[in-house]
């Protein structure tokens, strides 16, 4: 799934649950941090290792608020091969930094919400103008199923007739939308 292999997982997290001890104990070179990161906490993860994945769970209003976590998906997941994984309920929270950070955001996994459409419209409408049905249609039909979800790939580098994938994960069978 990585082309460099992963030396350590950092989960942040707002509110602590019992699962946490069975993940650590069970997932190798994985760590818990109560709270946001700061820029020194990043530091002293990535010191030293190849290739560290941060997971930001239920902490969106903070990261949004965070000078520190700008410099995480600007500068620090760039030079320090840093995958930076936000768990967030809102594609656009309110906050300083919250569109700089969507900016830097290359890949975006989108799951199932009734409750606000209209949030993926725009998003499709900022990726893909002009292709709104299309991305809607891809959206549906990859979340349709319980737990589906519709990955968007935003690198650069990435062909854009992949763009939209589901099923990405090892021993799935990968779909891809792509527009007729």
């Amino acid at each position: 799934m990585f082309s460099t292999p992963v030396d350590r997982i950092i989960y942040a997290y707002s509110e602590h649950q019992p699962m946490f001890e069975e993940m650590e104990q069970k997932i190798p070179k994985f760590s818990l941090h109560q709270g946001l990161p700061s820029k020194e906490d990043i530091e002293q993860y990535t010191e030293g290792v190849n290739h560290t994945i941060v997971v930001l769970d239920d902490l969106m209003l903070q990261v949004a608020q965070s000078q520190d976590c700008v410099h995480l998906f600007t500068v620090t997941s760039h030079h320090k091969n840093v995958t930076t994984v936000m768990l967030s309920q809102n594609l656009y929270p309110p906050g300083k930094y919250a569109r700089t950070i969507s900016l830097n955001c290359l890949n975006v996994i989108l799951f199932k919400n009734y409750r606000d459409s209209r949030q993926i419209i725009t998003f499709g409408s900022q990726i893909l103008p002009g292709q709104v049905p299309f991305f809607k249609a891809a959206y549906e039909s990859a979340t349709r199923p319980n737990f589906g979800y519709l990955h968007v790939c935003l690198e650069p580098t990435q062909n854009r007739e992949y763009q939209l994938r589901t099923h990405i994960l090892p021993g799935e069978e990968m779909i891809i939308y792509q527009p007729l």
